[in-house]
């Protein structure tokens, strides 16, 4: 199934789409949810990802699946760039890949060699028919201001009709709006009491 995604690095927000499409489609069985995973610093420290054992992202996007025959199962976590099994149970992704009991208060900051984190990460959960529907990218956020390519953009078109621009609204998990085409923003404690719980 993995074969039939078009992967792109740096693009997380629409390797995911492509997923959350493939899944909609083909396998209706299945719950999913769109995850965007941030901090109000947009500094949001990650472990085992693919290009190195530690990186802090400025917003990292996942899908978030359950089987609907099969509730009991729990949660499953689709990350194309990570290390970790694909797809990964929730709770070993959250302890392996975001380190969730990790010893260190959220509202300080964490600091690796030269680098700043935030330990406050936020998760905007979007349900995934809602994602489709909405998304849209111009891809200008990886653009420089002389219009380089900070990095290679996938070969198929923009996502989203006349190439509007929404991915800000789904990365800024400062504000949380909670509605159908934007999600729920909850922190820490409350994602995993909304997800653990239900698996």
């Amino acid at each position: 199934m993995q074969s039939k995604i078009q992967y792109t690095s740096c693009y997380c927000e629409e390797n995911i789409y492509q997923l959350a499409e493939y899944f909609v489609k083909e396998k209706p069985q299945l719950q999913a949810y769109v995850i965007f995973l941030s901090t109000p610093t947009k500094t949001m420290p990650i472990w085992e990802q693919s290009k190195s054992p530690f990186v802090i992202w400025d917003y990292h996007v996942v899908l978030l699946t359950r089987s609907l025959q099969n509730p009991r199962e729990g949660w499953f976590v689709w990350d194309h760039d990570t290390r970790l099994p694909i797809p990964c149970p929730l709770e070993h992704y959250l302890e392996r890949a975001l380190r969730r009991d990790w010893e260190h208060s959220p509202e300080l900051p964490l600091i690796f060699g030269n680098s700043y984190c935030d330990m406050n990460r936020k998760y905007r959960v979007i349900e995934a028919k809602s994602y489709l529907q909405h998304f849209s990218s111009d891809r200008s956020h990886m653009k420089t201001e002389t219009g380089e390519w900070l990095s290679p953009p996938p070969p198929y078109p923009c996502i989203g009709k006349g190439n509007q621009m929404n991915l800000p609204q789904y990365t800024n998990v400062n504000d949380n709006q909670n509605d159908a085409v934007f999600g729920i923003v909850y922190n820490e404690d409350e994602f995993r009491q909304t997800f653990q719980k239900s698996a």
